[in-house]
Formats: C-alpha cells, sequence, structure tokens
C-alpha cells in the first residue's frame, strides 16, 4: 500500500511529494485465511445436513434391494437392474464417506507410529489392481500423528494415484527422514494434472472426476495441516509431497 503526501513552501505551493509505503502481505493472508475458514464452516455445516437427509433414505433404499435380490434370486433377468441400483447406492455411499471424513472433527491423540504400519493400514481398505505396481519405501521411520486420520491421507493419494492411471502403471511411496523433518512423498505414472487445475485441487468441492465431491485433497489437506505438516503438488509426473516435523511432542 502506498500513500502520497505533498509539501508546502510558506506560500503553500507544492514542492515535492512524499511517498510512504507499507508491506501489508501479511494482512492480506491474514483475510484470505479467515475468509477460507469461514467458507469452510459454512461447507463443513451444510455438508453434515446434506449427509443427515441423504443417509437415511439411502439405507432404505438399500434394505429394499436385499429384500427383492432374496425374493427373486440370482439368475433372472432383473439381477442386472439389481445390480445398478447396488453400484449406484456404492457411488452414494463413496461420497457421503468423502464428505463425513471433511466435516469430522479431528483427533488431537497423537503417537508415535510406524510408517510401515500406517501404510499396511490403509492398504487393507482399499484394492490395487492387478494391471497397477505398488512401490513401497523399503525403509521404516517413526511418525508422530493420529494414525488412522493419516492412514486415511496415504488411502486418498493412493486412489487418486489409481484413478490417474490409464491401464499399467507404477504408484511409487517413499519416505525419507533428515534432521528436521519426514518427507513422504506418493508419485504415479499417470497423465498428470492439468496446468489450470493444479493450484485448485485442495480446494473444498474441486473436482475432475465424475464421481469425486472435490473434498478428498481438502481432507488430506486439513490432516496434514493438523499435523503440523505441509503438502504440495507437482505435475507431470504427479508427486505429492508431505513434510512433518520431527516431533510435536
Amino acid at each position: 500500500r502506498t500513500t502520497i503526501m505533498p509539501t508546502f513552501d510558506e506560500k503553500q505551493n507544492i514542492q515535492h511529494y512524499i511517498s510512504i509505503r507499507t508491506d501489508i502481505t501479511s494482512q492480506i493472508e491474514l483475510s484470505e485465511k479467515l475468509h477460507k475458514a469461514e467458507r469452510m464452516a459454512t461447507i463443513g455445516e451444510l455438508s453434515g445436513r446434506i449427509v443427515h437427509d441423504i443417509r437415511n433414505p439411502l439405507s432404505v433404499i438399500g434394505m429394499s434391494l436385499e429384500n427383492l435380490k432374496i425374493k427373486y434370486g440370482t439368475n433372472n433377468p432383473k439381477e442386472d437392474q439389481f445390480d445398478k441400483i447396488e453400484r449406484s447406492i456404492d457411488r452414494i455411499n463413496y461420497q457421503i464417506n468423502e464428505i463425513l471424513d471433511f466435516i469430522r472433527e479431528r483427533p488431537v491423540e497423537m503417537s508415535k507410529e510406524k510408517i510401515s504400519e500406517i501404510i499396511f493400514e490403509s492398504l487393507d481398505s482399499m484394492i490395487v489392481p492387478d494391471n497397477i505396481e505398488l512401490i513401497l519405501p523399503k525403509n521404516d521411520t517413526e511418525l508422530f500423528c493420529n494414525k488412522k486420520q493419516f492412514s486415511l491421507v496415504i488411502t486418498n493419494l493412493i486412489s487418486n494415484g489409481i484413478q490417474a492411471i490409464d491401464g499399467t502403471g507404477t504408484i511409487e511411496v517413499t519416505v525419507e527422514k533428515n534432521n528436521d523433518a519426514i518427507v513422504i512423498q506418493v508419485k504415479d505414472s499417470g497423465s498428470g494434472i492439468n496446468s489450470r487445475d493444479i493450484d485448485k485441487i485442495f480446494d473444498p468441492l474441486f473436482s475432475t472426476k465424475q464421481k469425486g465431491t472435490g473434498l478428498g485433497l481438502a481432507s488430506v489437506q486439513a490432516i496434514v495441516d493438523a499435523h503440523g505438516g505441509i503438502i504440495s503438488v507437482t505435475s507431470p509426473p504427479t508427486i505429492f509431497t508431505i513434510t512433518l516435523p520431527q516431533t510435536l511432542e
């Protein structure tokens, strides 16, 4: 911000101009953070209401479908229709879970956990296709974190990599430890992120996927922030980098 003031002589004629510049970068950044926090709170409140309104009738649909499958059995013309309904229910549940992960309060309890066990718990909740080679870190180290929340981070990043790969490919997870930080990277061999989208992928509700809610990576960033870390992305190739402090104890 620049303020310009004139100086006058004894006859009130302008002699000079004085320019005063003030760095207001921190004020702008604080304003942007407050605006983002207000937006996130509004999104969270609205999302919670929507999830509640959807989950109850969805449960009724699911139970009714199971009754129909029992009544008609398998190997009948209606089976394909039942499968379509079941896949649609699974898709809605996937979106509901993404919303719940986003609006759920982050646990504050943290403990020392091995990265190998975090990755194992992440992989236990997902299926890696046979056409994708998953390369895991050979070294192991301890993180000071909430295990369930950080498993969600790894699950989300690996899932994104799987969805980004068309055909055969690789996803590589690496871990490095130095004197100040622990750096975790998830790299995939997919086509990469469009340059016009890369600055927006952590924004709530932004998604390039047909079935996405746009809350998955926003949740990842919120969890990493709660752990005192930083997450960034470069592409291509797409590499998500998480930098965590050695300890928050």
